[in-house]
Order: structure tokens, then C-alpha cells, then sequence
């Protein structure tokens, strides 16, 4: 006959302290598991308002700030084209004044 095998109070605290830590820790896996899912959305949030979202047709802010840039080059290509046209008119405006007399 072969001995049986006693399990020791000691053994059943092992596997029982074992089996609480496991608990533990799983509870705390499942913790990190919901703040990270909660993250996801988060950035997935962030990311929608960077680049846009093309279902919902929305641009991001990487393109309306590309937008922006370009009116801004356009408006100041204008204002200059502007401020041009007044300087000649004014020269040609204060010449005609000075030699008046000389022309007619």
C-alpha cells in the first residue's frame, strides 16, 4: 500500500492565499482593463478633431488651420495689391498736381 497523501493546514493556506491574490489581482486587471477602454475613446476623440472624420463629413483642425493659412497668404496678396495701386495713384496724383500749370 502506498501512503496517502495528507494536505497540511499549511498547503490550504498556500492555495487559498494562492486563489485570494489571483482575485485580487484580477480585480485590479479588470480595473486597468475599463480606465484603458475609457482611454481609447478618449483619444480616439482627440484624434477625430485632429485629422476630422470623414463619415460625418468634418474636417479636422489640421485642415481648417491649412484653410485658414491659405486665406490669410490670399488677403495679404490683396492688401498689397491694394496699397500698390494707392501709392501709384497718389504719385501719379501729385505729379499732375505739380506740373498743372506746365500741362495745360
Amino acid at each position: 500500500m502506498t501512503p496517502k497523501k495528507r494536505i497540511t493546514q499549511t498547503k490550504v493556506n498556500e492555495v487559498f492565499m494562492a486563489s485570494a491574490e489571483y482575485k485580487e489581482i484580477k480585480k485590479e486587471v479588470e480595473g486597468v482593463k475599463k480606465e484603458m477602454t475609457k482611454l481609447c475613446g478618449k483619444v480616439d476623440k482627440i484624434h477625430n478633431a485632429l485629422v476630422g472624420d470623414r463619415t460625418l463629413q468634418q474636417d479636422g483642425l489640421a485642415k481648417m488651420v491649412k484653410k485658414h493659412e491659405d486665406w490669410i497668404q490670399k488677403q495679404n496678396i490683396r492688401d498689397a495689391k491694394i496699397y500698390g495701386a494707392m501709392v501709384v495713384l497718389t504719385t501719379m496724383t501729385s505729379l499732375l498736381v505739380k506740373f498743372w500749370d506746365k500741362i495745360f
